[in-house]
């Protein structure tokens, strides 16, 4: 979970906090989601940020232009990202998947973690917001791996980098226990099979569009 930049968070202390096992399913409980969803002075972000992102990936699909029939929210959490995806693609199937015992019980999540998850097909569209940060290293990397397998299409992938925490971060209401990694090693994993476009939307290099020189955050080769 982050929020965006305050004078307090330039001050804060730079340091990672971690707890004796940050990727706990049980650590996800309903005081979890409390303090992090549901409580409009301890929450990160409210619904209708979700509502502003859908409509973002919705231009995006417009532009290039791509179908969105299969979606997929990697750590779907309350709910508030499929219910924006569903307002902004009609028609749309949304799933989501959480290693939260308390989410799936409550939302009706399938119970998976996107480092093992394995779909029968490829989704149009794959979200996966601020979740990353929870998983170590290794299981951190097969993720990133793994979406190069389940998106066809887009992927909309955010994430609580090092950068971030020292320079971006309200600390009052940023969730501290996590693994804190650069940009660029999210980067080296994501750019193997995706195309990054901008404001966290990637697309996937299997995708039939056509993406300009300067649509692309990336070097451009030399001719």
């Amino acid at each position: 979970m982050r929020s965006i930049s305050t004078p307090a968070a330039k001050n804060f202390s730079r340091l990672a906090y971690k707890m004796k096992n940050p990727t706990s399913p049980e650590r996800f409980d309903g005081r979890f989601f409390s303090r992090f969803y549901y409580s409009a002075r301890t929450r990160v972000a409210a619904p209708i940020d979700y509502l502003h992102r859908a409509r973002l990936l919705a231009a995006y699909t417009d532009i290039y232009p791509l179908r969105v029939r299969r979606i997929l929210d990697a750590g779907a959490g309350a709910g508030y990202f499929l219910r924006a995806l569903d307002a902004v693609f009609p028609g749309s199937r949304g799933e989501g998947i959480e290693v939260s015992r308390y989410a799936c019980d409550r939302y009706g999540w399938t119970e998976a973690s996107i480092a093992t998850f394995i779909a029968k097909k490829p989704y149009d569209l794959v979200v996966c917001h601020d979740v990353l940060q929870y998983l170590p290293r290794a299981a951190a990397a097969a993720a990133l791996c793994n979406f190069g397998a389940l998106c066809c299409g887009l992927l909309y992938f955010t994430v609580l980098t090092r950068e971030d925490w020292a320079l971006n971060c309200d600390p009052v209401r940023t969730d501290r226990d996590v693994y804190l990694r650069s940009a660029r090693w999210y980067r080296r994993y994501l750019q193997t099979h995706f195309r990054q476009l901008g404001a966290g939307v990637y697309l996937a290099r299997s995708a039939p569009a056509t993406v300009f020189a300067l649509d692309e955050l990336a070097r451009t080769p030399r001719l």
